[in-house]
C-alpha cells in the first residue's frame, strides 16, 4: 500500500518523538493544522511543506515519495 504525504509525516514525526504540537511550533502552524496533513483534509503548500521537511530532517521529495 502506498503511503500518503500526512502518512509520511505522522510517520517521521514519531520516529523523530515530535508531538504534533512540537512540530507546529517548528513550522509556525497551529497543532489542528499538523492533525489535518497527517489525515489528509489539508494539503500543505511548498513553503510549509519545505519548513515540515526541514523541522523531520528530510526531504520535500521524500515526504512526497518520490525518492522511496
Amino acid at each position: 500500500m502506498t503511503k500518503t504525504p500526512g502518512e509520511r509525516i505522522s510517520a517521521r514525526r514519531a520516529k523523530q518523538r515530535l508531538t504534533q504540537t512540537a512540530l507546529a511550533k517548528l513550522i509556525d502552524k497551529e497543532r489542528q493544522y499538523v492533525h489535518g496533513v497527517e489525515r489528509g483534509r489539508f494539503v500543505p503548500k511548498w513553503p510549509t511543506m519545505s519548513k515540515i521537511a526541514t523541522a523531520l530532517k528530510t526531504t520535500v521529495d521524500k515526504l512526497y515519495g518520490s525518492a522511496d
